[in-house]
Parts: structure tokens; sequence; C-alpha cells
């Protein structure tokens, strides 16, 4: 990923630092955007990191081909120097290219934490062959006259490096083969093939020696995955990171309009209990954890089964099914009750979390059916949160002795 010599340019030394110049322009309106437009979500944060760490790798390749004249003692360390913070920025930049695209693939922290030493080990590797090579010159080394020379170890270097940053594709095209959904499987899709322009721009840069065009088909992949982030913000809830009621009017909306596809429709509203004591008792802040965690309790039962999620309206989610036997159903309430067993728990938190799940079929795909459907999801959802009241009330009694 890059070129194989930093210091001897082919094409002249003022189109070479206009092209890298237009790169770091185009990247730094990005994160000018990202900063001004900053959310809670670690996506976003992931990705401001990544156009930084693109920014570094721009700068030294443009400041390292700043023509010197007449050659100088001091040219050799120096090029080996500037090449080695290269090769460094670049093992950053794939790094964070893996996190950052497993983060959006997965939306999961917790197994993003356990893969992390997938990625890790091999950026690890690389960094260490980098330090290794300023002692034996194996990947590279700086000839009398100031020329980049590769060293036996060049090739799988640079193959390591390609292989390292394509596991996030092969992670979302496996998904994209599991995804049930449509919507799921374009989303992973997308993911899976944003490293084609900086791949195609490495093959072009090496059989007909265009430089810096590797970096630049990187900058254009930045940008489309700019474009998409801002297209995800518009249908993304900032606190849960779940779809929000933008979204989910949209993904409902398509069963009108692709009446057939599916047999049946099962919608799931779901309400946390006594939110509002939570609000009123711990506080705000209290509150939004609550939203965070149990929207992680539902993002985790809903990847298991492929099953779209969102963030219907204060503390109300909305889940879709398609195509589901009523033991299914059953069984995939029972599964986000235990999940929230769980985490009372293992949690530390002042308060317990309950919710109130409330479910709805149809089989016609009209809008009044649509609408027939969200009606009785509701109403079934308000039928369990009054069992729920009464219930509570029921032990309050028992217990004050009433």
């Amino acid at each position: 990923m890059g070129k194989d010599h930093i210091g001897v340019v082919d094409v002249p030394e003022v189109l070479y630092a206009e092209i890298l110049a237009f790169g770091i322009i185009v990247l730094l309106l990005i994160l000018f955007s990202m900063k001004r437009n900053m959310t809670v979500l670690l996506g976003e944060k992931l990705f401001t990191a990544l156009i930084v760490a693109h920014i570094a790798v721009l700068v030294i390749d443009g400041l390292a081909n700043i023509p010197l004249g007449s050659p100088h003692p001091y040219m050799q360390p120096l090029l080996y120097a500037t090449n080695t913070a290269y090769y460094f920025n670049i093992d950053v930049v794939i790094f964070l290219w893996l996190v950052f695209t497993d983060y959006r693939i997965s939306a999961d922290v917790a197994g993003l934490k356990k893969r992390m030493a997938l990625y890790i080990l091999p950026c690890a590797g690389i960094l260490l062959l980098l330090i290794v090579n300023i002692l034996t010159g194996w990947v590279f080394s700086i000839d009398k006259s100031s020329q980049f020379v590769r060293g036996i170890l060049y090739v799988p270097f640079t193959a390591a490096i390609w292989l390292t940053v394509l596991i996030p594709s092969v992670m979302a095209l496996q998904r994209a083969s599991r995804a049930s959904l449509s919507i799921l499987r374009r989303d992973y899709l997308v993911d899976a093939f944003y490293l084609v322009l900086p791949l195609l721009g490495c093959i072009i840069q090496t059989i007909f020696d265009l430089y810096p065009l590797v970096w630049i088909m990187s900058v254009c992949t930045l940008l489309l995955n700019f474009l998409e982030l801002q297209g995800r913000q518009i249908s993304i809830d900032a606190l849960t990171g779940v779809n929000n009621r933008r979204a989910f009017n949209r993904y409902i909306e398509s069963f009108i309009e692709n009446a057939g596809r599916k047999s049946s429709l099962v919608l799931f509203l779901i309400d946390i209990n006594n939110f509002k004591e939570i609000n009123d008792t711990f506080g705000h802040m209290a509150g939004d954890e609550a939203l965070v965690a149990f929207a992680k309790i539902l993002r985790t039962v809903c990847g298991r089964r492929n099953c779209f999620l969102a963030r219907y309206g204060g503390d109300e989610f909305a889940i879709i099914c398609t195509d589901a036997t009523e033991a299914q159903l059953d069984a995939f309430v029972a599964d986000i009750e235990r999940e929230v067993e769980v985490e009372n728990a293992t949690s530390d938190r002042p308060y317990k979390l309950s919710c109130s799940i409330g479910r709805a079929t149809c089989t016609e795909f009209d809008a009044s059916q649509i609408e027939r459907l969200i009606i009785n999801a509701d109403k079934n959802m308000y039928k369990k949160k009054n069992e729920y009241k009464n219930a509570d009330n029921a032990r309050f009694e028992a217990v004050s002795g009433r």
C-alpha cells in the first residue's frame, strides 16, 4: 500500500506536489466537517483518526520529495528516516482501517475488543520488521546515490500489508452471504468493496509507475466512506447507534413497494419499564446509559437473527422480523428477556432493566395493513406494560403489608 520509494520522483515535482496537496485539502475539508458535526459514535471517532493518519502519510510523502538541489551528506540517513516514518504511518493507517471497518460492519464494541488481537498482531509484525530493517535492509535501503533499493523481503512485506488490509473485506463478504435482509446485504457489500479503488490504484501505479496514485485512490475511498457515513447519520439515532424512526418508516414502507417478497411480517414494539423513574431518580445521564445498554442488548439479539432494529421514539424500540414461525418468535422474545437478565446480573447500575414487548403479525403488505400492524403492536405493548405495572403494584403491596 503505497509506493516503493520516497525521494525519487518520476513525474514532475510540481505536479507530484499538486496531487498530494489536493489529497490533503480534500481530507482536511472532510476532517473539518467531521469535527463540526461530531457525535458520540465510536465509528466517527475512528474515521476521524483514520483521516488524520492519511494526512500524515501524504505530508511525509510531500516533504520527502522537496527538491534539495545538489547531493548532501545527510541525504541518505534523511531518506532512510522518511521512508521508515512513511511505512510506520502506513502501519497506523492499516490498524485504524481494520478497527474502523470492523466496527462499521459489526457495530459491536465487545466483539471488536475480542478481535483486536487479530489486528494488533499483523500490524505489530509490520512494525517489528520496519525496526529490524534499520539494521538489516531486508525491506528497503538507501544507497550512496540516495536511491531507494528494494530488500529481499520487500515483496512479502508489501503482500503482508495488502493481505492484512483485506481482512475486513473478507468479513463483510461473509456477512453479506449470510444476510437475509437485502438492506443489510447491500451495506455489507459496500463495506467489502471499499478497497477496490486503492487496490486498483496500486496495480496501475506498479505497472505504469504513476505515483502517488494509490494514495489518491485512498483519498477517494475515504471520501466515499464520508458520504456513506453522512447518509447513514440521517438514518441513525445519535445516542444509541441504531436506526432511527426515519429509517424505520423507510424500511417498513419498502414492504409495500415490494409486496410478495415475504410471506409474513412481524413487528415488535418494546418499551423500557420504569424509564421515567430512572430519569427522575438517577438523572438523565443514567437514563441515556439505560437506553444505550438496552439498545446494545437488542442489537445483539437482532444480529443473531438478521432482524431490523430501530429506536422508535423516547424509550421505545421497534424490531421487524420476516418469515418467522410462532416458535421462533417466542424464542426471540425469550432471548431478549434472557439477555436483559444477564445485563442486570453483570451490571453495577443502581437500577434493573426490564421491558414490555408487544407483537403483531401481518401477511398482506398494503398501506392499510401496515398501519394496522403498527396499531396492534402498540396496543399489545401497552397491554404488557399494564400487566407489568399491576404485577409491580401487587409486589409493592405485598411487601408493605397492605
